[in-house]
């Protein structure tokens, strides 16, 4: 992203440990887009929960279990929908029963939707992740 009178905001990518690491609860891909439509603030206070951001002199977030702050919802479409698409695969984490369960600690989560119709495609025959 850029400013008025400001340079480009150099392209984030993740570290293949990082990566490793991501992969086991969200969509590192996902993770890496958002990441790259953030400001440099909204970056790094995005990638803190996350471990931080790679090559950042400030490394955050692995070391602070419990007091992440995840980015639930964003008024720009496309984060939104890539929002959608990092937290599919935490649904994966969690019992069936939680992808139609409505109480408040699930209903606000992203992902649930996406993940619900990927474990449809797959009860079908489908191949969807």
């Amino acid at each position: 992203m850029t400013g008025p009178g400001s340079e480009p905001t150099p392209r984030m990518r993740l570290s293949d440990t990082q990566r490793s690491r991501i992969a086991e609860q969200w969509d590192a891909d996902a993770v890496e887009k958002i990441a790259n439509l953030l400001s440099p603030e909204d970056r790094r206070s995005f990638m803190e929960p996350l471990g931080g951001v790679p090559d950042d002199s400030v490394q955050v977030g692995a070391s602070r279990p419990g007091d992440a702050y995840f980015i639930l919802t964003h008024p720009n479409p496309e984060i939104q929908e890539l929002l959608e698409q990092m937290w599919a695969p935490f649904w994966e984490t969690l019992p069936a029963d939680a992808l139609t369960n409505e109480g408040p600690g699930y209903r606000l989560l992203p992902g649930r939707k996406l993940a619900l119709a990927r474990r449809a495609a797959r009860s079908a025959g489908g191949t969807s992740k």
